[in-house]
C-alpha cells in the first residue's frame, strides 16, 4: 500500500486503478445498510410494477373502498386482473410458468412495452401515409373529382387481382374479411317494398366510367390510391343502402344490435362524409329509434347512438337534421334520460338545429326537444333552454303560410309550448322576464282553433301565479278578453276561462281589475245559474278567492254572491262536496271579517250549519270547515252569546270535536270515529270555538247545562283517547295547539267563575285537570295548575291523585305554574280534609314542597312563602311516626332548616316555616331526633332576624325545652340558650310577652348547675342587661323569675363574680322598687344581695342604692324573719366593712329597724348580729347623739339582758360609746342605761369579764359627771348593787376607781345622801379606801362632802379614810374633761363577711306547651288566576291557494312528441315535402325604412277575437359599431320578424348555443323607445400585425354578440 502511495505522489493516475470503491466495514454490518442492500435487490421489480399502475387505474383494478389509487399498494389481485383485461391468460400453462409476482410483473411489463412499440410503429406507418398523400395534393395535374378517384382505385385493384403488385395488407387478408357488400346488397333488396328495391341513386353498373385526357391522367401511384378510394366509397354507399333496406324489416331491425347492424351504421355515420351514406344512415336511424320494443333508449345511448346523432345534426343537409331532429325528439320523450342526453351534446345539438333550420317544422320539432330535456335542468342551464324554446316560439308564431295566413298548426304548437313550459317551475320566472305575456296576448287574439285559445287560456292563468306578470296582464287587457269568452265562448272554452279567471282571482292584485270588470258578477251569476257542475265548482273557487281578500268581501256581500253561496250548501246533482266546500269556506271568510259576518248570520248561515249535525259522519270533506266557520263565528264578541243560546249550535260543535274518535249516543249506541282521532284540525278548532265563547262569562251556564252529551263528558272522551293514542305514538304533538292544552285553556276559563265550581265539581273535573296534568307540554301544565288554583279556593280537593299531579306540575321552572302550585298546596293545606290528605302524604309532599322553595323563579318569595304555609300545615297534623323518622333519613328536616335560616328572605316565610319547626318539635316521640336535628338550633338562629314572632316562637321553644333542661343540658349549652335569651330581652323587637318567656326560661335553666356555670356565669351572656330588660315587665311572676336567677348567680362564687363584675346592684335593688313588691321576689333579692356583700368592691354600690331596701325590710314585720335576718346580715356587713355605709345607715334609720326586727328575734345569733351593727355605729361619734335620740340606749339595754358574752362585750362597747358622747345623758338614765350596765356585770363573762366591767364602770363614770342626771342615778335602784360589784372587782383598779369617782358624784347630789348612806355607801367607801391610794384620796373626799350627822359611829378606820384627804396630791378627778379612759379592752372584734341564710326557691312546676301551628286563610275573596286570556283564539281565514283541490297551476307539465313515418329508398328520391315549409318573411327589405314601433300601450283600443293582420317590424339597418350589449333581465320580449338569422349566422350555430341569453328588452311594453340612429364608422386605423391567436378567439366573441344582437333586433314588439 505505501509503494502505492509513493509510485502516485504525482497526481496523474487515480490511486483506485480504476476499480470501484468498496468501503471496509469493521465489525457487523448496520441494520440500514442492511435495508438499504434489500431495497436496492427489489428496487427494479417495483419500478417495473409502478409502470403498471396506470393500466389498472384505467381499468378500475382497485378496490372500490380504496382512498387513494395513486397511492394503495399493488397486490397481486390487482396483477392478476389485468393480466386477464391483457389475456394473457390464454396463453398456454402461463400460470404454471408465472408462479412468483416477480414473474407476473415481469410478463406484464413485457407486455406494455410490446403494447408500446406497436402503438409508435403504428403511428410512424400513419404518419408516412399522410405525407404521401400531401405529396400527391400538391403534384401538377387536374384535380379529380371523387367519382374519378373512386373508378382510378377500382381500375388500380382490378389490375391487382390480374397479377399486379398487391399491398402485403391485402395479401394477408383472410379469406373470411373480404367483401361481401354486393351479396348484402342483393340480399337486402327484398327486405323493403317491391318499389323500393332498387336504389335509383346509386351509380348505375352499366355507367361508363368517365375517361381521362391523356395529360390529365393521374399516375400509377395516385390512381391506385383514388382508385381505392372511390371503391371503399361505393362499398359504403351499398353497405348504407342495405342497412337502409334492413331497417324497414321488423324481423332485421329487432335483430339489428346483436348482429352488427347498429355498430356499422353508426360507424358509417360517423367516419363518412359522403352526402348519400351519410343520409341513408340518418333514414335508417329514424327507422330503427321508433323501436323502443326491442332497444330501449337508455341501450340505444349506451350504444352511442347520441353522439353520432349530435355529430349528423351538423350536416348541411335540411333532410339528415330533420331526422336527427326526430330521433332526438324520440330519445327526449323518454324519461330518466334527460341528464345523460344533456351530458352527450343532444342539449346543443337540439339548439343548433333551433338556429339553423329554415324548416318550420324542424324547428318545433327541435324545440320539443329542448322542451323535454327542460324538466331536469337548473339554474343558468335551464334559463337559456327556456330562452332559446322562447325564440323559436317568438319566430314561429308570426309564421304565415304562402297566402300570407298565419298558421294554425304552427300557432296551435307555439301555444302549447308555452303551457307546456308555463307548468315547470323554473320555467315559469323565465318567461316572465322575457315578456310571454304580449306573446301571449298575439297568441289569443291571431287563434284560429279553440284548441289554441284554451292553451294560451291555461298558460295565461299558469303565468299569472308570477308577480311580474300581472301588471302586464292587467296592462294588455286580457282579463276582459276571458271574461267575455266566459259569455260567449264554447263549454270548453267557458270552461277554461272560468278556470283560468278563478286562478287569477286567487292573486289579490288582480282581483279589483277582476272587480271592475264585472267578472264577480258573471261568476256569480254561473254558479247561481247551476247549469253545468264543473262551471258551479270553478266559480265557487273563484268566489272563494274573492271572499278570501279581505279588500273584496264586502264586494262579493253587495255583488249578491252571498245568495249563491248560501245556495250551494243544499246539496244536488249540479253541486258536489267539493263545490260545496268551496261555498263553506268562502263563507268561512266571510263569517271572519266583522264587516261581513252580520250579513251572513242574517242570511241564516248558522241555521243552516245546525242542520249539518245528523249529517256530520255523511259529509266527511265539509266537517273540517264547519268547524272553521263557528270558530270564526265565535272570535265576535256581540255574537258569542247568541251562538251559545242557539239551539243546537253546541251540540254541533261537541259532535265536531268528537267526530274522529268512538263515542256512544244518547241511546247507547256505539259510533265508530272517523280516523282522524283526538288531536285533528277540526277537533281543535271545535275548542277554539269553545274557548272563545267561554271567555264571555254569560255563555258559562249553556256550556255546562245538561244536554245529551255534556261538555265535561266530552272533555274527558277526547283527553282519554288523546292519552290511548300516545300510548303507541309517543311522538304526537302536545304544542300549544294541541287537544290537551286547549281543553287545559277552556277548564281554565270556567274556573275563574266562581259559580261554575259546584258544577265542575260534580262533574269531575278535578279528574280530568289529574289526567291533563300527566302530558308533557308546558303550557298545558301552567293552565291546570291555574284551574286547580282557582279549585281550590272554594273547595278542597283533596284526592290522592290531584295532590299528586300537582306534585308532577310543581317540578318546573315557570314562574307562573310553580306559584299557582304553591298557591294550591296552601288553598288545601287551609282545609281540615286537604291537611289530613297532606299529612298522609307527607313523606312524599314535603320534598315537592321544598323542591319548589328551591326553584329560582321570578316570584321566588310567593312561593316559598305559599309553601311554607303548606309544610307547616301539613306537619300540623297527626304524622306516622315512621314517616317522621323517614323525613330524618332522608334529610328533609334539614332541608327545611335551610331554606328556613338561609334560602328564605321574606320574613313572613320564615315566621311560617318557623312554625312548621315548631310542629316537628311538638311530637314527643320524635322530639329527641328533631333536637338532634338541630331544630331548635335552627329557631334560635332566627332570632337575628329581629321578627317579634319568631323571637316569640324561639323563646316558646326554649321555655318548652328549658322544662326538661336535664335531659337536654349539652344542646342547650351548644345553643348557648343564654346568651340568646338575653339578646332577645335586649332586642328592639322583644316585647314584654318575650321578657316574661325569656324570664320563666332562664329560671329554668339556672336551677341547672351546669347551665348555670358555663351559661350564664359567661361573660358573654351579659345575664345583668337581660335581668335589667325583664324587669321592665314589672309583674310580680316575672320579678320572681328575675329574681330567681339573680338569687342562683349571687349563691355561686364565679356567678357572684359576675354579678359584680356587671353592677348587678342597683338592677337587683330596682326589683323591690315601688309598691307590692311580691314578698318572695324581696326575700331573694335581700338573699342575693347578702350574698353579693360578701365582695368588698361591692359595699359602696350597696351602700349607695340597696341599703335603704335593707333597712325597709328590717323594718318591716311583714317580711319573712329570714328575710329580715339577710337583709341584717347585710347591714351588718356593710357596717362593719365599710364605714362610710355607717352613717348612710343611721341617717336612713337603721336603729329603728333594728329595734323592730330585735322585736321578732329569739335567738342569740340574731341578737349579736345587731349588737355588731350597734356597736360600729356608736364607734362613729358624729352620729351617736342621732342614735341616741332613736332609742339606741333602750336597744342597748335590751341586748344587755342576753347571756352570750360576746354580745355582752359588744353590748358594753355600745354602752360606753353611747355615754362616751356626752349627749342626751338623761334620755340614756330613761332608757335604762344604769339597767342595762347592771345587766352586763351580772354574771361572770370568763375573759370578757373584765373588758365588760372596765367599759360598764368606764360608761357609769361618763353618766356621773353630767351634775344634772346624778339625780336621776341617783334615783336607779341597780345603782349601789352595780357599784358594789364594782368596789368588788379586784382585777381592775380602774374599776374601783371610777366606781369610787361615781359615787363622789351621787355622794354629792344632798337629797341622796341619806339614802346612799342608809344603803351602805359609808361602810362601801370605807372598804374600798383600803384598796389602793388613789382610790382612797377618792373616798376621802367622797365622804367629806357627807354631813355631819350622816357621819356617826366614826371608828378609826373611817377616820383614817376622812384624814386621807390630807394628803391628796391632785384632785383632778373632779374635772370631766380629764377624764381619759383606757378603752383598749373594748369590743373591737372584726364581723366576719356572711353569707344569707341557705335558700333554695321553690320551682313552679311549668308545664312544656307544644301547640300545633296552623295557618289560616289570610282572606276569602275569590281571586282567580287567569293565564294568556287576554284575546281570543283569532279566527282562520280558509287561502284557496292552501287547499288540496287547488293545484299551482292548470295542466302539468307532459313531454311533447312527434309522428315521423320510415323513410325508405324511394321517398329519399322524391324529397321531403314537410321541408318545404319554410319559413318566410313576405315583408319588403329594400329599401329599409326606418324603424317602427307598435305601440302597446293600454290607451289603445281592445282588440276584438277575429284574427288581425300582425304588424310587420321592418328591420333596421345595423352597423358594427352599433352593437348594444345586454342589458338588465326586465327588458321584454321585443318584436317578431319573420326572419330569425341570417345566412351569415349559421356557421356560428356553436357559439349561439353557449352564448349566454342575456335579456336585452325594454322594461316594459309601454315604455319602448326609439333606439337611436347609429353613429359613424370610424376612419379605418392602419394595419398592424396580430397575434393569430388571440385575433381568432376576439373573432369568435364579435361573432357570438352580432348573433345575439341580431336576434334582439329582430324582435323588438310583440302586439
Amino acid at each position: 500500500m505505501a509503494d502505492m502511495l509513493t509510485d502516485n505522489l504525482d497526481g496523474s493516475e487515480p490511486w483506485h486503478n480504476g476499480a470501484p470503491y468498496v468501503p471496509t466495514t469493521i465489525g457487523h454490518v448496520p441494520k440500514c445498510t442492511q435495508k438499504a442492500r434489500e431495497f436496492l435487490k427489489g428496487f427494479p421489480a417495483e419500478e417495473r410494477a409502478a409502470a403498471l399502475r396506470p393500466f389498472m387505474i384505467r381499468y378500475r383494478l382497485f378496490p372500490d373502498n380504496c382512498k387513494d389509487v395513486h397511492t394503495a399498494p399493488i397486490t397481486i389481485k390487482e396483477l392478476k386482473g389485468l393480466v386477464r383485461v391483457w389475456k394473457l391468460h390464454n396463453q398456454k400453462g402461463f400460470w404454471s410458468d408465472h408462479t412468483t409476482r416477480e414473474q407476473i410483473v415481469l410478463a406484464l411489463y413485457e407486455r406494455m412495452q410490446y403494447n408500446y412499440r406497436q402503438v409508435r410503429e403504428k403511428r410512424r406507418r400513419a404518419d408516412e401515409d399522410r405525407k404521401r398523400r400531401e405529396a400527391l395534393k400538391h403534384q401538377d395535374g387536374p384535380q379529380l373529382t371523387e367519382e374519378e378517384k373512386a373508378a382510378a382505385r377500382m381500375k388500380a385493384l382490378a389490375s391487382r387481382r390480374e397479377g399486379g403488385p398487391r399491398r402485403r395488407s391485402l395479401e394477408e387478408e383472410p379469406k373470411k374479411d373480404q367483401d361481401q357488400t354486393p351479396l348484402l346488397m342483393y340480399m337486402s333488396r327484398g327486405f323493403g317494398e317491391p318499389e323500393d328495391r332498387c336504389n335509383p341513386r346509386s351509380p348505375s353498373p352499366t355507367k361508363k366510367k368517365k375517361k381521362f385526357f391523356s395529360d390529365e391522367r393521374p399516375s400509377f401511384e395516385e390512381s391506385e390510391d383514388e382508385d381505392e378510394d372511390m371503391q371503399q366509397v361505393r362499398i359504403k354507399r351499398k353497405c348504407s343502402t342495405a342497412l337502409l333496406n334492413m331497417s324497414l324489416n321488423k324481423k332485421m331491425s329487432s335483430q339489428f344490435v346483436e348482429q352488427g347492424g347498429m355498430a356499422a351504421l353508426l360507424d358509417l355515420a360517423s367516419t363518412c362524409k359522403d352526402e348519400e351514406i351519410i343520409t341513408n344512415c340518418a333514414a335508417a336511424l329514424n327507422n330503427l329509434i321508433p323501436y323502443g320494443d326491442y332497444y330501449p333508449p337508455w341501450k340505444l345511448c349506451d350504444l352511442g347512438v347520441v353522439p353520432v346523432i349530435v355529430k349528423l345534426v351538423k350536416s348541411d343537409d335540411a333532410r339528415v337534421r330533420h331526422f336527427m331532429a326526430l330521433c332526438l325528439c324520440r330519445l327526449s320523450q323518454e324519461h330518466q334520460l334527460e341528464d345523460r342526453l344533456a351530458g352527450q351534446g343532444a342539449l346543443g345539438a337540439a339548439t343548433r338545429l333551433v338556429a339553423v333550420s329554415d324548416s318550420v317544422r324542424t324547428k318545433e320539432i327541435a324545440a320539443k326537444v329542448l322542451i323535454n330535456l327542460a324538466c331536469s335542468m337548473e339554474g343558468h342551464q335551464a334559463d337559456t333552454t327556456v330562452k332559446n324554446v322562447l325564440k323559436c316560439v317568438a319566430v314561429l308564431v308570426t309564421h304565415r303560410d304562402k297566402n300570407n295566413n298565419p298558421d294554425a298548426e304552427t300557432q296551435q304548437f307555439c301555444a302549447e309550448a308555452i303551457l307546456v313550459m308555463a307548468c315547470l317551475p323554473q320555467a315559469r320566472p323565465v318567461l316572465a322576464k322575457q315578456g310571454v305575456v304580449a306573446l301571449l296576448k298575439v297568441m289569443f287574439l291571431a287563434s284560429q282553433r279553440p284548441a289554441t285559445t284554451n292553451a294560451c287560456a291555461s298558460a295565461l292563468c299558469n303565468m299569472g301565479q308570477a308577480h311580474s306578470c300581472r301588471k302586464e296582464i292587467l296592462n294588455l287587457g286580457l282579463v276582459k278578453i276571458m271574461a267575455r269568452l266566459m259569455k260567449t265562448g264554447e263549454e270548453a272554452t267557458q270552461r277554461i276561462c272560468t278556470l283560468c279567471l278563478t286562478a287569477l282571482a286567487a292573486q289579490a292584485d288582480l282581483r279589483p281589475s277582476l272587480l271592475k270588470e264585472g267578472a264577480l258578477r258573471t261568476i256569480a251569476e254561473v254558479v247561481y245559474a247551476r247549469k253545468d257542475a264543473d262551471l258551479v265548482k270553478q266559480g265557487a273557487g273563484a268566489l272563494l278567492a274573492f271572499a278570501f281578500d279581505p279588500s273584496t268581501r264586502e264586494d262579493v256581500v253587495h255583488e249578491g254572491c252571498l245568495g249563491a253561496l248560501v245556495a250551494l250548501l243544499d246539496k244536488d246533482d249540479k253541486v258536489d262536496e267539493e263545490t260545496q266546500a268551496n261555498s263553506l269556506m268562502a263563507l268561512c271568510n266571510l263569517i271572519a271579517d266583522a264587516a261581513t259576518c252580520p250579513q251572513v248570520l242574517e242570511a241564516g248561515v248558522l241555521l243552516k250549519l245546525v242542520g249539518y249535525t245528523s249529517q256530520l259522519t255523511e259529509l266527511p270533506s265539509l266537517v273540517d270547515y264547519l268547524a272553521v266557520a263557528v270558530l270564526n263565528v265565535s272570535t265576535h264578541k256581540d255574537v258569542r252569546t247568541y251562538v251559545a243560546r242557539t239551539p243546537g249550535c253546541l251540540d254541533l260543535i261537541i259532535e265536531l270535536a268528537l267526530l274522529g274518535v268512538a263515542r256512544k249516543d244518547p241511546s247507547g249506541e256505539l259510533i265508530e270515529g272517523d280516523g282522524s282521532g283526538a288531536d285533528s284540525d277540526r277537533t281543535k278548532s271545535a275548542l277554539k270555538t269553545l274557548l272563545n265563547l267561554s271567555l264571555d262569562s254569560e255563555t258559562h251556564e249553556a256550556l255546562l247545562e245538561r244536554r245529551r252529551r255534556s261538555l265535561l263528558d266530552a272533555l274527558a272522551l277526547l283527553v282519554y283517547e288523546d292519552r290511548k293514542a300516545r300510548t303507541f305514538d309517543s311522538s304526537r304533538p302536545c304544542g300549544k295547539d294541541s287537544t290537551l292544552h286547549l281543553i287545559s285553556l277552556l277548564l281554565h276559563i270556567l274556573t275563574t267563575n266562581k259559580t261554575n265550581h259546584d258544577q265542575l265539581m260534580s262533574g269531575d273535573a278535578s279528574k280530568l285537570l289529574v289526567c291533563l296534568a300527566k302530558t308533557s307540554n308546558d303550557e298545558t301544565r301552567t293552565a291546570v295548575a291555574g284551574s286547580l288554583y282557582n279549585m281550590t279556593q272554594l273547595n278542597p280537593v283533596a284526592e290522592e291523585n290531584a295532590i299528586e299531579a300537582l306534585v308532577r306540575l310543581s317540578k318546573s321552572s315557570e314562574n307562573e305554574r310553580v306559584l299557582w302550585c304553591a298557591w294550591c298546596f296552601a288553598n288545601l293545606s287551609t282545609y281540615p280534609k286537604g291537611r289530613a290528605m297532606l299529612g298522609k302524604l307527607s313523606a312524599s309532599l314535603v320534598p315537592a314542597l321544598l323542591g319548589m322553595m328551591r326553584s329560582g323563579v321570578a316570584d321566588a318569595e310567593k312561593v316559598q312563602y305559599h309553601c311554607a304555609v303548606a309544610v307547616c300545615n301539613t306537619l300540623s297534623v297527626f304524622l306516622k311516626k315512621q314517616h317522621v323518622l323517614d323525613m330524618v333519613a332522608s334529610g328533609t328536616v334539614q332541608d327545611v332548616i335551610v331554606i328556613t335560616v338561609l334560602r328564605a328572605n321574606d320574613v313572613r316565610t320564615k315566621q311560617v316555616l318557623a312554625q312548621a319547626l315548631f310542629n316537628l318539635l311538638a311530637r314527643v316521640d320524635t322530639r329527641r331526633e328533631m333536637i338532634e336535628c338541630d331544630v331548635p338550633m335552627a329557631l334560635v338562629r332566627l332570632t337575628r332576624v329581629e321578627d317579634p314572632i319568631l323571637n316569640l316562637l324561639a323563646t316558646n321553644m326554649l321555655k318548652n325545652l328549658s322544662c326538661e333542661a336535664d335531659k337536654n343540658v349539652e344542646k342547650l349549652l351548644e345553643m348557648r340558650v343564654v346568651r340568646v335569651l338575653v339578646s332577645q330581652c335586649l332586642s328592639s323587637s322583644g316585647g314584654v310577652q318575650i321578657k316574661r318567656k325569656c324570664a320563666a326560661t332562664l329560671a329554668n335553666l339556672a336551677a341547672v348547675p351546669e347551665i348555670l356555670d358555663k351559661g350564664f356565669c359567661d361573660r358573654q351572656s351579659n345575664i345583668v342587661s337581660g335581668v335589667r330588660s325583664i324587669a321592665v315587665a314589672r309583674d310580680a311572676e316575672t320579678l320572681e323569675y328575675v329574681a330567681t336567677i339573680c338569687y342562683y348567680l349571687s349563691a355561686m362564687k364565679k356567678g357572684r363574680d359576675e354579678l359584680v363584675a356587671q353592677e348587678a346592684v342597683p338592677v337587683l335593688a330596682s326589683l323591690c322598687s315601688g309598691e307590692d313588691v311580691p314578698a318572695k321576689v324581696r326575700q331573694l333579692v335581700v338573699a342575693a344581695l347578702t350574698h353579693i356583700s360578701n365582695d368588698s368592691t361591692t359595699h359602696e354600690s350597696l351602700t349607695e342604692f340597696a341599703l335603704p331596701l335593707i333597712i325597709e325590710t328590717m323594718a318591716g314585720a311583714v317580711h319573712a324573719h329570714d328575710t329580715r335576718m339577710n337583709a341584717m346580715t347585710l347591714l351588718c356587713n356593710l357596717v362593719v366593712h365599710h364605714e362610710p355605709s355607717r352613717g348612710a345607715a343611721v341617717a336612713l334609720e337603721a336603729l329603728p329597724a333594728l329595734k323592730a326586727f330585735v322585736r321578732s328575734c329569739s335567738v342569740d345569733e340574731h341578737f349579736a348580729v345587731v349588737a355588731k351593727i350597734l356597736r360600729d355605729l356608736t364607734w362613729d361619734e358624729e352620729h351617736v347623739p342621732l342614735l341616741i335620740e332613736q332609742g339606741a340606749m333602750a336597744l342597748a339595754a335590751r341586748l344587755a339582758k342576753r347571756e352570750p358574752a360576746p354580745l355582752k362585750h359588744d353590748v358594753a362597747a355600745i354602752v360606753c360609746n353611747l355615754c362616751a358622747s356626752g349627749a342626751r345623758p338623761s334620755q340614756l338614765i330613761e332608757e335604762d342605761a344604769v339597767g342595762a350596765l347592771f345587766w352586763l356585770t351580772l354574771q361572770d363573762l370568763l375573759n370578757l369579764t373584765r373588758a365588760v366591767t372596765v367599759e360598764c364602770a368606764t360608761s357609769l363614770r361618763y353618766l356621773a359627771q353630767h351634775s344634772e342626771i346624778v339625780p336621776l342615778i341617783c334615783d336607779e335602784a341597780n345603782l349601789l348593787p352595780l357599784l358594789l360589784r364594782f368596789f368588788k372587782y379586784d382585777e381592775s383598779e380602774q374599776v374601783r376607781y371610777d366606781a369610787a369617782v361615781v359615787l363622789y358624784y351621787c355622794l354629792g347630789h344632798e337629797p341622796a345622801q341619806k339614802a346612799l348612806c342608809r344603803a351602805g355607801a359609808i361602810k362601801m367607801l370605807s372598804d374600798l379606801a383600803s384598796t389602793g391610794e388613789r382610790i382612797r384620796e377618792v373616798c376621802s373626799a367622797a365622804l367629806h362632802q357627807l354631813p355631819n350627822n350622816l357621819m356617826q359611829n366614826v371608828d378609826g378606820k373611817l377616820l383614817g379614810v376622812l384624814m386621807g384627804l390630807l394628803d391628796m396630791q391632785d384632785a383632778d378627778f373632779t374635772d370631766p374633761a380629764t377624764f381619759m379612759p383606757d378603752r383598749s379592752l373594748t369590743s373591737r372584734k372584726p364581723w366576719p363577711l356572711r353569707e344569707a341564710t341557705p335558700y333554695e326557691p321553690k320551682k313552679k312546676k311549668m308545664k312544656a306547651e307544644w301547640p300545633t301551628s296552623v295557618i289560616e286563610k289570610s282572606t276569602n275573596a275569590f281571586v282567580p288566576a287567569k293565564y294568556q286570556l287576554d284575546m281570543a283564539h283569532p279566527c282562520e281565514e280558509i287561502n284557496p291557494a292552501l287547499q288540496d283541490v287547488k293545484v299551482d297551476f292548470i295542466g302539468e307539465y307532459k313531454k311533447m312528441g312527434c309522428d315521423a313515418e320510415a323513410q325508405t329508398i324511394k321517398k329519399l328520391s322524391w324529397g321531403a315535402k314537410y321541408l318545404e315549409n319554410k319559413i318566410v318573411d313576405y315583408s319588403p327589405r329594400a329599401p329599409a325604412p326606418a324603424p317602427v314601433f307598435v305601440d302597446t300601450t293600454p290607451a289603445s283600443p281592445t282588440p276584438t277575437l277575429e284574427s288581425p293582420v300582425l304588424p310587420r317590424v321592418q328591420t333596421p339597418p345595423r352597423s358594427l359599431g352599433s352593437r348594444r350589449s345586454s342589458v338588465d333581465d326586465e327588458e321584454r320580449l321585443p318584436a317578431v320578424d319573420a326572419r330569425f338569422l341570417q345566412a351569415e349566422d349559421v356557421a356560428a350555430s356553436d357559439a349561439l348555443q353557449n352564448a349566454s341569453i342575456t335579456s336585452a328588452f325594454k322594461k316594459g311594453v309601454d315604455e319602448v323607445e326609439p333606439e337611436p340612429s347609429p353613429a359613424p364608422a370610424p376612419a379605418p386605423a392602419p394595419p398592424r400585425r396580430r397575434n393569430p391567436r388571440k385575433y381568432a378567439v376576439t373573432k369568435k366573441m364579435k361573432q357570438k354578440d352580432r348573433i345575439a344582437d341580431d336576434y334582439y333586433e329582430l324582435l323588438r314588439n310583440v302586439a
